[in-house]
């Protein structure tokens, strides 16, 4: 396998404790520069074969503005503004949402730690972690013993994280070459409509009952008591 070739090769050069250092490093810098963007969007295209007979491609974007946040995946949407959190079913014509006591932009939960998917949590977790030069990227090579994943590579270009591979281990999944990646877009102050971060885009309150707009009058909607349960 590549990465233990290179894991290999850089055990006499580098050492475990500076690797993750660096990588912690690296995670501070991107959270640095996204907390000074008023505007920004994550495009992430993955693809995993999880078994040899399946395999798995699909694109997440993400937008992150001073007005509320906007997801979309192949399947729904879910914006978060300063009233509500809702959710866009658009295979089951469904609208959930929830009310926000307010928009916590610091809250790296619903931002930039949730698109990361706590990624930057693997620097404590990992049991080695090592680094080299690739061209221009820094890549970071994460073992794990005994773990679902035994190998994370993390790949950074400039100032942002730019691809994560994971390689399943064997022993959890039951074949050997099995992996998932990440590629990652980074844009700064995007061009996006700004009618999809509002509530009154999606429904309306008329007589204490929330009707759905026009554009989704086939949607059901539904409300959900807390943020908490709405993500479940």
């Amino acid at each position: 396998m590549k990465g233990t070739f290179f894991c290999g090769l850089l055990i006499a050069f580098f050492s475990p404790l500076a690797g993750a250092q660096n990588l912690s490093k690296e995670f501070q810098q991107i959270y640095s520069k996204l907390d000074q963007l008023k505007t920004f969007q994550f495009i992430v295209d993955y693809s995993s074969n999880d078994t040899l007979e399946f395999s798995e491609k699909g694109k997440v974007n993400v937008l992150f503005t001073p007005d509320g946040y906007f997801y979309q995946t192949a399947f729904c949407e879910m914006v978060i503004n300063r009233e509500h959190t809702i959710i866009i079913n658009d295979e089951d014509h469904q609208i959930l949402y929830s009310k926000n006591e307010n928009l916590d932009r610091t809250n790296k939960s619903v931002t930039t730690g949730m698109l990361l998917n706590q990624i930057d949590t693997l620097v404590t977790k990992a049991d080695s972690i090592y680094f080299s030069f690739d061209g221009l990227d820094r890549v970071y090579y994460l073992r794990f013993a005994n773990q679902y994943f035994n190998l994370v590579e993390l790949r950074f270009t400039g100032e942002m994280l730019r691809q994560i591979d994971y390689y399943y281990n064997a022993d959890f999944v039951g074949n050997t070459g099995l992996m998932a990646r990440n590629e990652i877009t980074f844009i700064e102050n995007p061009e996006y409509d700004a009618r999809i971060l509002r509530t009154d885009f999606y429904f309306v309150e008329k007589n204490k009952t929330m009707i759905p707009t026009e554009e989704f009058s086939l949607y059901r909607i539904q409300q959900s008591e807390s943020t908490n349960s709405i993500l479940e």
